[in-house]
């Protein structure tokens, strides 16, 4: 078996840099399945660094909570508006869970819960870096939430819904739900919970 690398860099130019978010050109040759180096190659790599979601779940009225807020990378396909688990970038040396433990509290009021990791997954691979940490948050003596969260400072302005689970489940079959650390996590809660 070769013990070469599969992809091998050859140059790395960072073209754009903003906040937590940076552009890399990157040129590159991999080995072919048939074991020859393809040609080089250049793609263009939108680093946006390591993310979490985490999905709230009320046990005794078998309800989840989700958030609604602008994204509006949406706009050219959509109405600009995502109900989505609240999420949130993951900071400097912060470990996961106390990434999903402070983004709990700034967007939907709750105070934090046990959790439960469910995968580790990249959202968007053919150009984007972001690798998003999920984990399931089980109140089994239910929760209390704010009716609106988000912080001022970030221009955050989220609506928060608390949903039975059979509904939701019928919003994945009608499109309502169009995000895919959403899809991924409601999709577990059926399998597991």
């Amino acid at each position: 078996m070769n013990d070469e690398p599969r992809v091998r860099v050859l140059a790395q130019e960072e073209l754009f840099r903003k906040g937590f978010f940076k552009w890399v050109n990157v040129r590159f040759t991999y080995r072919k399945f048939n074991g020859s180096i393809s040609d080089p190659i250049e793609r263009i790599v939108f680093e946006r660094g390591a993310s979490v979601g985490m999905l709230l779940h009320d046990i005794p009225s078998n309800e989840v909570i989700l958030v609604e807020q602008v994204r509006v990378a949406t706009l050219p396909s959509g109405h600009g508006m995502l109900l989505e688990i609240p999420a949130g970038v993951i900071e400097g040396s912060d470990s996961p869970e106390s990434t999903a433990h402070r983004e709990i509290t700034e967007e939907t009021g709750a105070q934090p819960a046990e959790l439960e990791h469910i995968s580790t997954f990249y959202l968007s691979p053919g150009a984007c870096s972001e690798r998003l940490h999920l984990f399931y948050a089980p109140y089994p003596n239910g929760l209390d939430i704010k009716e609106y969260a988000g912080l001022a400072d970030e221009n955050e302005d989220i609506r928060v819904h608390r949903l039975p689970v059979a509904q939701v489940m019928g919003m994945i079959k009608s499109g309502q739900i169009a995000d895919a650390k959403t899809l991924v996590a409601l999709l577990w809660l059926a399998r597991n919970a």
